[in-house]
């Protein structure tokens, strides 16, 4: 399997994965089309699949289209057949909700090739901002959410979210007490990465387990302080 990110919107990505024995493509999150269809037609590519993680427009905008374009692929939506697993050839996708962003979200972990698309509930770094209204209330499933992303995954996984959101969520951790501080040495790291190539993702679970501070968080209640400050930051 070939795994492509496609940069859309300011920092949005489409997740492009394709199979290894065909042209066939599974794409994640496609929040507009042409830039996924031109991608799609310069490399000779098919799309046969399309999960989606949440209802957001900026990931949900460009499926109608792709919808006409490839009518007889398969799309995934986030508030069907929640509880069951999914595969693409011989690679399963297992489908898990992770409320907090939104009240309807989920991701989707292969473990075969042990990559994660959590869409907007974990970031490089960081973690989704809470729509809803009751903030209590889904700041605690969002905590949930967090460690159950935690005990379906290792510390190899490739972590795939849908927003290039690192370098800031490490200006925010720079801001915080001591036991959140990325060392100097990875800041140097992510900025020159990002320098270089503009992206910073994949992240890694062992990354985000070391140095993320709302997987850091022992409590439902420490992660609503955290998101509070990263709400007014």
């Amino acid at each position: 399997m070939k795994l492509t990110s496609l940069p859309i919107f300011n920092d949005n990505y489409i997740w492009v994965l394709k199979d290894e024995k065909s042209s066939e493509v599974l794409a994640v999150d496609p929040g507009e089309s042409q830039r996924l269809i031109e991608y799609l037609k310069k490399n000779n590519l098919h799309l046969t699949s399309i999960l989606l993680t949440h209802g957001h427009d900026d990931h949900i905008g460009g499926v109608k289209e792709l919808i006409t374009e490839y009518p007889e692929l398969t799309c995934i939506w986030y508030h069907q057949d929640i509880n069951h697993d999914l595969f693409f050839k011989e690679q399963k996708i297992i489908k898990f909700k992770t409320p907090g962003h939104l009240r309807e979200h989920v991701s989707y972990f292969l473990p075969q090739l042990n990559i994660l698309f959590c869409g907007d509930t974990l970031f490089s770094l960081g973690c989704g901002r809470i729509f809803e209204t009751d903030f209590n209330k889904y700041a605690e499933q969002l905590w949930e959410s967090l460690q159950t992303i935690i005990k379906m995954t290792n510390p190899e996984t490739l972590v795939c979210c849908t927003h290039e959101y690192t370098l800031k969520n490490l200006s925010f951790c720079q801001t915080l007490e001591n036991k959140y501080h990325v060392p100097q040495s990875i800041e140097e790291e992510l900025i020159a990465r990002f320098h270089s190539s503009k992206q910073t993702l994949p992240s890694t679970m062992k990354f985000e387990l070391q140095f993320n501070p709302f997987l850091k968080a022992q409590s439902p209640d420490e992660l609503k302080k955290l998101r509070l400050l990263r709400n007014n930051f």
